[in-house]
């Protein structure tokens, strides 16, 4: 049976459930494909019973190996479960469930007569029907998924909101490229867009409408538990090397929201898609802040490009650019809100943010020192395409009496590689910089078996056999062979 069929053979009696008990249709049809696994658990099946119902229903029971809790272990026992002649039934006396007692009636006050899903499902959430707390998400998300608040009665609302975050702010600039900081671009394109969803009739919300500071914990308090959606504005950087659009989305949230708002972007800019995801950090959780600390709302982090790399920087330079960037945003938020979208033709954009002061590499290196720049990635996302001449002065002032670390040559680069110290992939590419491809070249070479020659893992194995001496001699012998002493050394101390 398909998604579907399930849905066309219970709605009837999640109608009349409404129409009787006062339980939303798209609540009561959503609770039956998560609790029966789209009518294909053993008790739907058996029984026709869509929601675990224990006892007998006109007379009527079937009986199933259950697992229960009981004495702290879990156990296995047959229980007795209500049997209906068909799913709509089930759906019925469900419904019956909630006014069945004066205390049900009581406990889920809020779920019955609710015409807003999103306050019915979280009412049951906090009425403790389940024990799951991401419970009314996931109903939340069947019923968004397979549009079944369409069985609702006529009235029944959405109901969906949003927030718009500027990223950073304040003491806090942000990545800075070509004299702009990150945080005013933030700002600029947040306020359009606030502007914007509410003539367009959105219940928005933004989280800052001037240049202020908003560490993590004050800003993520004005969304978490708030909004359905967010979006926290940003502008990528990196040594004015790397171009393109990311979105970045909470692993515990449908990415689709994610998908959507790149896709808009990256049609309209020409820019690169770079990539749309989401990471876990070691114990398991969000990595990002704005999407650990902000709850069951839909956080997506855009990164509309590269504020220090000359292309991406240009192309929202211009206004009229920047502006239909904030529009493509825009449409793509009243999709998922589901408010219609009309194009702002005649909006007036918010005056532009002051030019801001270009600080010299002395001043931006003073404020390093003092910590206003953060540490490592974020130190180098926040001064952009100045990074290098501001911490070569940063070390400078911290240690005026220092002579500059010499540059490692080819050579040495490559051996460390072949040792292992600068990783693989990406980040060996991170690692090595603008030095990345003749070190590759250099390390190829090092590793390609010479003609006549055996491998060189070959002869490494050969080495921990015994069969090429030690110290100097083993050294003199490689060599005379043919062979890198150094390369085939270190793949020996990587056998053990």
């Amino acid at each position: 049976m398909s998604n579907q069929a399930f849905i066309n053979a219970v709605k009837d009696g999640a109608i009349k459930g409404w129409q009787i008990h006062k339980i939303l249709p798209s609540v009561s049809i959503a609770q039956a494909i998560l609790e029966s696994a789209w009518g294909q658990s053993e008790l739907a099946k058996k029984g026709n019973n869509l929601f675990g119902v224990k006892g007998k229903h006109n007379g009527q029971s079937v009986t199933i190996n259950t697992s229960e809790y009981a004495d702290g272990k879990w156990i296995k026992v047959d229980a007795e479960f209500r049997k209906y002649k068909d799913w709509n039934e089930s759906i019925e006396d469900h419904g019956a469930f909630f006014t069945s007692t004066d205390w049900r009636k009581i406990n889920y006050a809020k779920v019955i007569g609710e015409t807003d899903y999103r306050k019915a499902t979280q009412a049951l959430k906090e009425a403790g029907y389940a024990t799951d707390p991401s419970y009314n998400n996931k109903l939340n998300n069947i019923i968004e998924t397979y549009n079944l608040n369409q069985y609702d009665p006529k009235g029944a609302t959405m109901s969906k909101s949003i927030i718009i975050d500027p990223g950073h702010g304040g003491s806090d600039p942000g990545a800075r490229g070509f004299g702009v900081n990150e945080k005013d671009w933030n700002l600029r394109i947040s306020l359009y867009q606030y502007k914007r969803l509410k003539e367009l009739g959105a219940n928005v919300a933004i989280t800052r409408t001037t240049d202020q500071t908003l560490d993590s914990v004050p800003r993520t308090n004005l969304i978490k538990g708030k909004y359905d959606f967010c979006i926290s504005n940003h502008w990528n950087a990196f040594n004015g090397t790397a171009r393109g659009v990311e979105t970045i989305y909470n692993f515990q949230q449908p990415r689709a929201f994610a998908d959507d708002l790149a896709n808009a972007l990256v049609k309209l800019t020409g820019l690169p898609l770079r990539r749309v995801f989401q990471r876990k950090n070691d114990e398991g959780t969000n990595y990002y802040f704005m999407h650990r600390l902000t709850g069951g709302v839909n956080t997506v982090i855009i990164e509309y490009g590269f504020i220090d790399n000359k292309v991406d920087h240009d192309w929202y330079k211009n206004e009229t650019n920047f502006y239909k960037a904030a529009e493509a945003v825009i449409e793509v938020v009243c999709k998922h809100v589901g408010i219609a979208y009309k194009h702002g033709s005649n909006v007036t954009p918010p005056k532009p943010t002051p030019a801001p002061v270009h600080k010299s590499v002395d001043q931006l290196a003073q404020e390093v020192i003092k910590g206003l720049h953060g540490t490592g990635e974020v130190r180098q996302k926040r001064l952009g395409s100045q990074y290098a001449a501001v911490q070569a002065r940063v070390n400078q002032l911290l240690v005026p009496n220092a002579k500059p670390k010499p540059q490692k040559t080819v050579e040495q680069l490559a051996r460390e590689v072949i040792d292992g110290k600068h990783g693989n992939g990406d980040a060996r590419k991170k690692s090595l910089g603008s030095q990345y491809a003749a070190v590759q070249k250099r390390v190829d070479e090092m590793l390609a078996p010479k003609p006549n020659l055996k491998p060189n893992d070959t002869i490494a194995r050969e080495v921990v056999q015994g069969l090429w001496g030690n110290g100097s001699d083993r050294k003199a012998r490689l060599e005379r062979a043919g062979y890198n002493y150094n390369t085939i050394q270190s793949l020996v101390n990587r056998m053990f």
